[in-house]
């Protein structure tokens, strides 16, 4: 396939949930707009590069949505951060779990089913369904947390010549003008803001991924949790 294509054609993982995020590429584009659009001389590719770029330079941004990844289907709902992000992850079938990241440590909780499909019972099923994990960021265990943690990280996802984008059309996400561009063949594909700084609203690849961005360079502010609900990850083999 060309176009736009995750590094490596890897699925990210985020603590044994993966993420397919794949935009297919095409045969051909077009150019957007006319006189007065704020998209007006980019074409397809152009704007799907600058959309991602403005990702990458992003202080923040809500994502939500489901994504298929592993054999298992999870909802997403994560804040992602400069530097820091907090995101809760829920799939039928393995449970809920919760993740933040702040000033370098991560923290990790899950609700009693997730921590049933890892194999605890007794007085650790307790133990772990009550408390947070900690671990700090040479942890190798919960590494691929961080993998969609933060924007930037995010938008590195993406890599190469963007070729073969091609516009779909016109839609509204949440109020907003957005273009949709994807291949010529493929209905999967982003949805940007009509503006002169576009950005990603939303990130398809049919059953793999539905994605919806919001709330772009809002303020982050995050709290650790209380100490008497963490335990330490090294301690426990994290």
């Amino acid at each position: 396939m060309r176009g736009l294509l995750p590094v490596s054609r890897k699925r990210a993982s985020v603590a044994g949930a993966v993420a397919c995020l794949a935009i297919a590429g095409g045969l051909s584009a077009c150019g957007s707009g006319g006189s007065g659009d704020p998209l007006g001389g980019m074409d397809a590719n152009q704007i799907t590069m600058k959309a991602f770029s403005d990702l990458n330079t992003a202080s923040s941004v809500h994502v939500t949505g489901p994504s298929n990844g592993g054999g298992f289907n999870y909802n997403l709902d994560v804040t992602l951060g400069s530097s820091n992000c907090q995101g809760t992850y829920v799939t039928a079938s393995k449970g809920t779990f919760h993740v933040l990241t702040l000033n370098g440590a991560t923290y990790f909780s899950a609700n009693q089913l997730y921590w049933k499909s890892t194999g605890a019972t007794g007085s650790n099923l307790t133990l772990l369904t009550s408390h947070y994990i900690k671990v700090g960021p040479n942890s190798q265990t919960l590494a691929a947390l961080n993998t969609l943690c933060h924007p930037s990280q995010l938008a590195k996802s993406f890599t190469g010549q963007v070729s073969g984008m091609v516009e779909r059309g016109w839609t509204t996400i949440n109020g907003q003008k957005v273009m949709h561009i994807t291949d010529s063949g493929d209905a999967s594909g982003i949805y940007v803001t009509d503006s002169s700084t576009p950005e990603v609203m939303r990130l398809n690849s049919g059953s793999n991924l539905d994605l919806v961005f919001s709330n772009y360079n809002a303020p982050l502010s995050l709290t650790a949790p209380p100490a008497s609900q963490v335990l330490d990850g090294k301690k426990m083999g994290f």
